[in-house]
């Protein structure tokens, strides 16, 4: 009960931090890749981002990582406050820490046709530093005065990429290309106000359907999103209970599919009767009804 307790009050002062009427995306990102110009016969693995800037018994590594997010809909925003999450799978295993600079892109670029052995233009100051280390896992990065550069059209928004300090070993992190999206790197923005109509919000709002319905046994629940937004998809019956939850990871903008089987969390078939789906998004919620016949 304590530690609930606690728990509960983190998250009061947090809230309370947060300035009213504040919302919050989750943004996965457009482009991401590293480039490595000192391996130009082996192209990148594009399921990982790596960086690193140092030569030494094991060879020469000075990978940069390139990372780029659609920030359109934040339009006349003012910005609260934007972090940068990053999976760090792996570190040099002779040093637990990467000190970086997070530069500002200052030339257009894709991950499809930028060339691998090729640094991007920056600019030659860092707009913010960060360690990565000792430990794996998630790394929070505070990029909120760079976001509102780039809404506020200070600077054009072709992202950031991070570049190791001279001397320092690698890391890696997974890129959205991985199998895992719950690991995918993204974007967590939390903004007051947009400058835009009711009827441009509304139209942004996911949507959520099933076919067949009614159905036996198996249904295929098509959900669409506005923006890229951590998602979860629920089934529930028809006095409320859970019966099945089917998403919940970082998903990007468009048009995605998820099928139900007809089973419960514990493989369970569930009864003939009403159910609902429930998807659940930063961008808002929305749900249907369903008929399980059998």
């Amino acid at each position: 009960m304590k530690m609930r307790s606690l728990v509960f009050a983190a998250l009061l002062v947090i809230a309370l931090a947060l300035p009213a009427g504040a919302d919050t995306i989750t943004l996965v990102p457009t482009d991401d890749m590293y480039t490595d110009p000192d391996h130009p016969t082996t192209p990148p693995d594009t399921t990982i981002l790596w960086v690193g800037n140092f030569s030494g018994g094991c060879g020469t590594y000075r990978e940069q990582v390139m990372i780029r997010f659609d920030l359109s809909e934040f339009e006349g925003a003012t910005i609260d406050e934007a972090t940068l999450d990053l999976y760090r799978w792996w570190r040099c295993p002779n040093d637990y820490y990467t000190s970086t600079g997070l530069y500002v892109i200052t030339e257009d670029w894709d991950e499809d046709t930028w060339p691998y052995v090729q640094y991007v233009a920056r600019e030659t100051t860092p707009r913010v530093t960060y360690t990565f280390g000792p430990n794996l896992g998630w790394h929070e990065i505070d990029v909120t005065d760079v976001v509102q550069a780039w809404i506020d059209g200070d600077v054009e928004n072709h992202g950031l990429v991070i570049i190791a300090n001279w001397g320092e070993k690698c890391s890696k992190f997974y890129s959205k290309e991985y199998a895992n999206p719950t690991l995918h790197p993204s974007l967590d923005v939390t903004y007051t106000g947009t400058g835009v109509d009711d009827g441009q919000v509304a139209s942004r709002r996911p949507t959520v359907t099933s076919y067949p319905n009614p159905f036996n046994p198996e249904t295929t629940i098509r959900y669409c999103l506005p923006a890229g937004t951590r998602a979860t998809l629920r089934i529930y019956d028809a006095r409320g209970r859970l019966v099945r939850e089917l998403l919940d990871s970082v998903c990007s903008a468009g048009e995605h599919e998820v099928l139900w089987d007809g089973t419960d969390d514990h493989g369970r078939p569930a009864s003939s009767g009403v159910y609902f789906y429930v998807l659940e998004t930063a961008a808002g919620d929305t749900e249907g009804r369903m008929v399980l016949i059998k």
